[in-house]
Order: C-alpha cells, then structure tokens, then sequence
C-alpha cells in the first residue's frame, strides 16, 4: 500500500512539472493504464469539486463532463490524424492528468481563497488557471505532434471553444 502511495506521488510530480512546462508527455509512461490512472485523478477532483465547494452547480456537471470528454476525443483525433499513434497514451494521460492537477488547484483555491478573500478574487484565480490549462495543453499537443508551441496553443484554444459550444449547446444558461 505504501508503495502505490508513493507511486502516487511520484506520478502527481510528474503531472506538477508537466503543467509547470519543465516536463513532457514523453516523461509517462506509453500503456494504456497510465490513462485509466490519470481518467481517475480527474474524477477524484471533480467528487472534490463537488464535495468542498458550496454551490456547484451538480445539475450541469454531467454537461460539462460530456463536453470535456468530446476535447479529449479531439485531442486524440489530432495526434491520430497527424501519424503520432504511438504517443497517444502519453498525450492523453498528459492531458488529462494536467488537467486534473489543475482542478485541483481550482478547488483548493474555490475552497481555501473564496471564503477568505471573496468570489471575485477565487474567480479570477481560477480563470487564470483555466487559462493556463489551455496553454499547457497546447504545449502537450505540440510536443506530441512535432510542430511549434504557438500552433499546439492555437490548436487548444480550437478545442476549447468547440468544449465551449459543447457545453453550451448542451446546457444553455
């Protein structure tokens, strides 16, 4: 038990230096189960999200997880489609572990920053981080791919305003 502890540690890190840019995709591990393990980081964050935040908005979730779902189906797409299969588990898993770091943060700032500082400043702290999702994504997607950061960036600010629409089409407010 210890040791899957300390695995669990070590791969959070290895998420941490990925979203900080001084890592890439490649550091991961190529397997499918990686995915499966960082798909579960992700779902640990949103029960988080859910649980320690005071009015989340639970009847849209399953709106959002559906839209989130649909970017990562395009991000996979796009490494498919630009002959990189055999980076595509590590692209995932880079995705979508980043992706639950950066929940979690936004959770511990919802948690921690909003009682204490008010809601405009945890908003704005948890739109920068969302901000900064999109550029580590593009960032994954570009080491990925093979092409230059600015053009991984375009290609997830696309995503995420498809995962916009999605969402929006979906659940309109």
């Amino acid at each position: 038990m210890l040791c899957l502890a300390f695995a669990l540690l070590v791969l959070l890190k290895t998420l941490l230096d990925i979203a900080l840019l001084r890592r890439g995709p490649n550091v991961l591990p190529s397997g499918p189960l990686i995915v499966v393990v960082t798909l579960g980081l992700w779902i640990a964050g949103l029960f988080l999200l859910v649980v320690l935040v005071p009015g989340v908005a639970v009847q849209h979730l399953d709106t959002a997880v559906l839209a989130w779902a649909v970017s990562i189906a395009l991000f996979a797409l796009i490494v498919v489609t630009a002959g990189f299969s055999s980076r595509l588990n590590q692209t995932l898993a880079a995705i979508v572990g980043t992706s639950a770091v950066i929940l979690l943060t936004q959770v511990i700032v919802l948690a921690t920053v909003r009682p204490l500082a008010g809601e405009g400043v945890s908003d704005l702290l948890v739109n920068l981080l969302l901000l900064w999702s999109v550029f580590v994504k593009g960032s994954i997607v570009a080491q990925a791919i093979n092409v230059h950061q600015l053009v991984g960036v375009g290609i997830s600010i696309v995503i995420y305003v498809v995962r916009l629409y999605v969402s929006t089409a979906l659940a309109p407010v």
